[in-house]
């Protein structure tokens, strides 16, 4: 009898280990094996899906836009968990918003935010993060014995003071589509939905774009009654509270620019022209592809009419033109009326040139703008002579 009951216990370790060791290849298309699905998760990092794990893993950029500003913040994800429920946040603001700048105008910096995020019930995600405006503030002579600064008061030694906590709190949505993986596709095209290397290649896509709901609130730093970093207070007493409705856009991969000679023109009203414009134009010299680029902005002057690089035989000396910058290309229609902001951007070739500069090599265009023969004339209606004029120099 023991020797049966033996036997028995054999035979079904046996089939259970014959069971379990069946890949996701060698199952039949639609396979409901629960010991299957409990070894091949149908969202396991292992897969290497492409959104299914971490969709919000990377770096993203949004456009924070009320009726008075617009705020470009980045966002970095990194996943910190097997199972891809929870991230470290790292937010940016490229500029302070226009309230925050009024209340606090001594705050010339605001720290990055910092924070969590994870899942909620409905798979989305939610995160807190923290982030400082601080103030630069010159160390007085007989503090600066104690924090260990050597120098008389006059150095310019300082430290940095916060004068309010912004906390961050968000909701990122995450379509359908990239909450699961199914290894068995359900496009009936079963074990094959893994390429060669093993990636998951089926249903589910890495989003380019989520949709978000962003609250941003300010407290005043004498509001953190503890010094522990974090206001004493609920958030119906905050100083400021923003809410913007946005969509963060995934950052990317770019091929990296190869090294070049930058050159840079800043534009102001000629001699003979009464305007309150302003603008500069920025030239990037791409030896190997023999050709410049450039970006011309201006701002403050209406209906212009051309553009143009010109170069003269001596720095001072009125030169000719040999490249039409606006219109760009030459030959289309250029901006009317007024301008702030980019007026042209593009590439120019050496048979582009006009003039002098006809014919020329490359290593005569960067020598004629490191020798200070090469300047930008900007023409408007009002001053056909030239309103905007600037000499290109090497930065």
């Amino acid at each position: 009898m023991e020797r049966k009951r033996t036997t028995w216990l054999l035979l079904l370790v046996m089939s259970l280990s014959a069971m379990t060791a069946v890949s996701p290849a060698q199952a039949p298309a639609g396979s409901t094996s629960a010991i299957i699905v409990a070894d091949e998760t149908p969202c396991s990092c292992t897969l290497k899906c492409p959104c299914g794990c971490s969709p919000l893993a990377g770096a993203w950029l949004a456009k924070l836009s009320s009726p008075v500003e617009t705020v470009i913040q980045t966002f970095k994800f990194a996943p910190v968990n097997e199972g891809c429920t929870k991230f470290v946040v790292n937010s940016q603001a490229a500029t302070r918003g226009a309230r925050v700048a009024k209340f606090w105008p001594d705050a010339c910096d605001l720290t990055e935010f910092v924070g969590i995020a994870c899942k909620d019930e409905w798979k989305d995600i939610q995160f807190t993060a923290i982030g400082y405006g601080v103030k630069r503030c010159a160390i007085p002579e007989d503090r600066k014995t104690v924090v260990g600064i050597a120098g008389d008061a006059t150095s310019g030694s300082t430290t940095d003071k916060v004068v309010f906590i912004a906390i961050m709190t968000a909701k990122v949505e995450i379509p359908g589509s990239c909450l699961e993986c199914d290894p068995w596709g359900n496009d009936s095209s079963g074990p094959n939905s893994f390429g060669m290397d093993g990636t998951y290649t089926g249903g589910c896509l890495e989003p380019k774009q989520l949709k978000a709901t962003i609250y941003v609130s300010y407290y005043d730093a004498a509001q953190d009654v503890d010094r522990d970093g974090l206001p004493d207070c609920p958030c119906e007493e905050a100083v400021i509270c923003v809410c913007y409705e946005t969509c963060l856009k995934r950052v990317e991969p770019r091929a990296p620019c190869a090294e070049s000679r930058s050159f840079v023109a800043c534009l102001s009203p000629c001699a003979d022209c009464n305007c309150p414009g302003t603008g500069r134009a920025f030239f990037r010299i791409l030896e190997e592809e023999q050709k410049v680029c450039f970006v011309l902005t201006a701002k403050g002057i209406r209906n212009v009419r051309k553009a143009c690089l010109e170069v003269s035989a001596k720095p001072g000396e009125t030169g000719t033109c040999a490249v039409t910058l606006f219109p760009f290309p030459p030959e289309t229609k250029g901006k009317d009326g007024d301008c702030d902001g980019l007026l042209s951007c593009g590439c120019f070739y050496l048979k582009d040139c006009l003039g002098p500069w006809k014919g020329r090599k490359m290593a005569d265009i960067v020598k004629a703008m490191e020798e200070g023969c090469a300047r930008v004339m900007v023409f408007t209606e009002e001053c056909p002579q030239g309103a905007l004029c600037g000499r290109i120099e090497d930065p």
